[in-house]
Order: structure tokens, then sequence, then C-alpha cells
């Protein structure tokens, strides 16, 4: 236990003070954006939330280290608590990637044919369908056909310049399959330009999803474990401090003992006694 305890302490220290550099970072980094030309390429609200996180990350690094250096439960305690809530929190959202990613393979498999979609996996056709027309209608991309490029049999433009990256998408990775095209053609007839570009993109952006969450649900399980670590420290320290602060059972004898460890007192008493046993029975008959 006490080697556990002092690997806790270390890491304690040592991943709380890394956090704290990387808190001052951020913060750093929202102050210049906010304060330069940049801001014109972030929202407010992203901005903010980057210096909101730096300041959370700093007072909780603050916390573990002042934490690991006292032994005290009211720093190990508030820590431990809110890194075991975000232990569970990137949990739940690596079981919800996890889920997210199950029911569009299992949409793909089926063709993207909806008759045969359970609910959870309509669910998440309907909000990748959702999100795909916000970004097409925001980047002001249109669905031209037929495409003028060899190879291909629709093509796309996109207006604003922040919707380049999915017009490049949409004409490298969507417009080239033929089944594609020829199934979609009657089945998005007079829907939108947006449903007509996810009909034909469903494929490649279930891919990129996939690509994407792969590797976010291993970090995330990765963190959660060592986060998990950091808990079990935090608890073993407090249990430490808890078992120092416990008083001993005072075994020293009082200064005024004798060499027998009696009071003066008790000493007196016995003394009493003993000379009150050897006055002998018949002591009233002698003169």
């Amino acid at each position: 236990m006490s080697c556990i305890r002092g690997m806790g302490k270390m890491t304690l220290y040592v991943t709380n003070t890394i956090f704290m550099l990387l808190s001052i970072a951020l913060v750093a980094l929202g102050g210049y954006v906010l304060r330069s030309d940049w801001k014109d390429f972030f929202k407010p609200q992203f901005v903010y939330a980057i210096i909101a996180g730096g300041a959370f990350m700093m007072i909780m690094s603050c916390l573990g280290c002042a934490g690991a250096r006292t032994q005290k439960k009211r720093f190990l305690c508030p820590y431990a608590t809110v890194i075991f809530m975000c232990l569970c929190a990137q949990l739940a959202g690596a079981a919800l990637a996890l889920n997210f990613k199950g029911a569009m393979d299992k949409a793909k498999s089926e063709g993207f044919n909806s008759t045969k979609f359970d609910s959870a996996t309509q669910t998440a056709y309907d909000y990748l369908e959702t999100q795909w027309t916000v970004a097409f209608v925001a980047g002001g991309c249109d669905f031209i056909t037929p495409s003028t490029t060899a190879g291909q049999f629709w093509s796309t433009t996109c207006t604003v310049e922040d919707g380049k990256y999915l017009q490049t998408f949409m004409n490298t990775k969507c417009n080239d399959d033929a089944d594609s095209y020829n199934s979609c053609v009657t089945s998005t007839a007079g829907e939108t330009d947006a449903n007509k570009a996810f009909c034909n993109c469903r494929g490649a952006i279930v891919d990129k999803v996939e690509d994407a969450l792969g590797p976010v649900t291993k970090i995330a399980i990765a963190a959660a474990a060592f986060e998990f670590f950091l808990v079990i420290a935090s608890c073993a320290l407090m249990c430490q401090n808890r078992k120092g602060d416990v008083p001993s059972q005072d075994t020293t004898q009082p200064l005024s003992a004798n060499q027998y460890g009696q009071p003066p007192h008790q000493q007196q008493q016995q003394q009493q006694q003993q000379q009150g046993a050897a006055v002998p029975a018949n002591g009233a008959n002698m003169v």
C-alpha cells in the first residue's frame, strides 16, 4: 500500500503539473485570439469555451497538487469527485459513439433501406442527415447534375468559403458511384439539393464517421482508465491521512508514578492495608 500511495502521489504531482501548464496555454491562447485578427475566424462562444475549459483545468490542477502535497480531504475529495464524474461522462460518450457507429454500420449493410431500420438506426440516420443539411445550406452549396467532369455523375459548388471543404469532399468522394447515383435519382426526385447530395454521399459519410469515431473512442477509454487511477490514488492518500489522524493510546506512565507504575496515593493506600494486615490476631492480649 505504501508503494501504491507513493506512486499515486507522484502521479498526481506530475499529471496535475502538466495539466496546469496546458490550462495556462489554453487561457493564453483564448485571450490572444480575442485580441487579434483571428477572432474573425472563430465564433466567440467557441473561444469563450476554450478559456472556460482552461480555467476549469487550472482549478482542478491546483486542487490535485494541493491534495498531493497536504493529503487533506478538503482538497482530495472534490478533486476525486470531479475526476470520477469526468470518467463517467467519458465512458458514457464512448458508449454512445460505439452505439452510433453500430447503427451506421447496420444502415450501410442494409443498403440504406429505411424500411429495414430499427428505431435506433433510424434515429442515428435522421440525426446524420439533419447535420448534413445544416452544413450544406450554411456552405451555400448547390447540387448540379449532370456533371461536366469526366467520370463524375454530378458535381457541387459551395459559394461560402467555409463550405469549400464540403465541396471538395463531395466532388472527390461521392459522385463516381453509378449504382448510388441511379438509385438516388428516383428516391430523391423533387427533394432539396441537400437531400440529393446526402443520398449520394451517405456511404462516404458513414466511412468518414467510422474513421473518426474509432480513435476518439479508444482515446476516451484510455483517458477514463487513467482517470480511474487518479481517483484510486486520491482515495489512497485520503485514507493514509485519516489513519495518521487517529490518536494513539497513551501507554506511558504518569511522571508521578513510582517504580511499580502506581501513583503516590495508590501506593499510600496499599501501605496502610499492609500495616493493618501485619497486626497479629491476639494483639489485644499483649502487654
